[in-house]
């Protein structure tokens, strides 16, 4: 072999083109070196419409447009990223791949194809072809990135809401099939997923624990103070053993081991991460800033009204003045404001509060508000994380938490798994009906 095509083998099973999908959309574009086409039988190519994508079963471009040779072929496409995948998938015995025209591969295979009526198939090898514009990191742009905005649709914004909606709903979906897991005890789901959204992405899954260990049946029982919210928290992780550092955390550790006592409780440790996290995410500061919240939610469910959580929006109830000026037990740092701030109170209204408050309307039989909910969305500045970034370079710019939301439905969606002729503006971009 080549070291030209030892070079596209290893791009093609471990990078950029991983996916066939990604194949798919450079021959629905008909991005790739289109000088002086031969199938590997050496008969001339010229396309003249790569064909429409088919979403149903059969092959992958319907209704294409090829000369091949002296001949003109309105016929089907199949599109592989090796050769041998034809007779792996079985084609060459499906009569629905009689009509196929031109098998398109990246890798060569080891033997030729065949239709079910033992006809040989054209085909066309991509290896040397396929130009640099979609040989990036897909990992940190887009496969559409760097090509025109001129070729946008006229209104990305209608996408993006559309999108950010169905992600509302998948989320309120996924909270269903977990509350399920609970038994429709709605008040642990609720704890658990707030407890997830406070400890933030990097501990979501610790605070989960947190959660579990304390259950919301026992936390009820104590939400008077946030203090003793405080002392059976932070016990029951193991923050409290061993000898106190100062008079609050003596006073947090004779109200758990009044609490371990009466209910039975054993300290089970969390994993916490602090690794490159600002002092200001700590997980102990983490943790004052759950109890002051649910101390303030009497019953927590309360929490799962229009109401309370455009009130959240604005604000959280600070924590106790302790932590105002701490990030651990112990030493004092200058004055700060002790609440969660405005990009956690949006992570946990988009994450939990609506998504949960739209799951409670479907199962109590109540008014489904979904105007009023995509408003709140709607009111929200938008996520600048490094998935809404990506979208930047092909002109898409999120103006509030809706369309950042859809962005991220778009990502996750589409553009992570290369589905770029499902895509509104993938499909624009790559030129999914352009003749050749």
């Amino acid at each position: 072999m080549k070291q030209q095509e030892k070079n596209q083998t290893n791009r093609a099973t471990t990078g950029t083109y991983h996916h066939e999908n990604l194949l798919q959309a450079v021959w629905a574009s008909l991005r790739f070196d289109r000088n002086n086409l031969h199938t590997t039988q050496h008969e001339t190519i010229r396309i003249h419409h790569p064909g429409i994508f088919n979403t149903n079963q059969g092959p992958d471009f319907l209704d294409a447009q090829i000369q091949i040779g002296d001949h003109y072929h309105h016929g089907h496409v199949e599109i592989h990223l090796n050769a041998d995948d034809w007779m792996r998938h079985g084609h060459h015995l499906d009569p629905q791949y009689n009509a196929v025209v031109l098998h398109v591969y990246l890798l060569r295979g080891k033997r030729s194809n065949t239709r079910i009526d033992g006809t040989e198939i054209p085909e066309l090898y991509l290896g040397d072809r396929v130009g640099t514009a979609l040989d990036v990191s897909m990992k940190t742009q887009l496969a559409c990135h760097g090509i025109g905005k001129t070729k946008l649709p006229a209104s990305p914004s209608r996408w993006m809401q559309d999108a950010g909606y169905r992600r509302l709903i998948e989320k309120s979906e996924r909270m269903g099939l977990m509350l399920q897991k609970l038994d429709h005890d709605w008040s642990q789901l609720l704890w658990e997923e707030l407890a997830g959204a406070v400890g933030g992405p990097v501990n979501a899954l610790q605070f989960k624990q947190l959660a579990k260990q304390v259950p919301w049946a026992l936390v009820r029982r104590h939400n008077y103070t946030v203090e003793a919210l405080e002392a059976l928290l932070f016990g029951i992780c193991g923050a409290l053993e061993g000898r106190p550092i100062d008079a609050y955390q003596a006073g947090l550790q004779d109200q758990w081991r009044f609490m371990q006592g009466r209910h039975n409780l054993q300290p089970k440790p969390i994993p916490f991460k602090f690794h490159r996290m600002h002092p200001a995410g700590f997980p102990m500061v983490r943790i004052a800033q759950l109890a002051a919240l649910v101390a303030q939610y009497r019953p927590i469910i309360a929490l799962l009204e229009e109401k309370e959580i455009k009130r959240f929006a604005e604000g959280s109830p600070p924590t106790s003045a302790y932590w105002a000026c701490r990030y651990e037990f112990g030493n004092r740092h200058n004055q700060r404001k002790s609440e969660l701030g405005a990009e956690s109170r949006h992570r946990i209204i988009l994450n939990v509060l609506l998504p949960m408050l739209r799951l409670y309307a479907i199962n109590h039989g109540l008014p489904i508000r979904d105007e009023a909910m995509l408003a709140i969305m709607a009111g929200i500045t938008p996520e600048n994380d490094r998935i809404v970034r990506r979208f930047g370079p092909i002109g898409v710019q999120a103006k509030n938490a809706l369309e950042s939301q859809g962005l991220h439905h778009i990502e996750q969606k589409l553009c992570r798994l290369h589905r770029c002729q499902s895509c509104v503006i993938g499909s624009k971009i790559l030129g999914l009906h352009q003749h050749g």
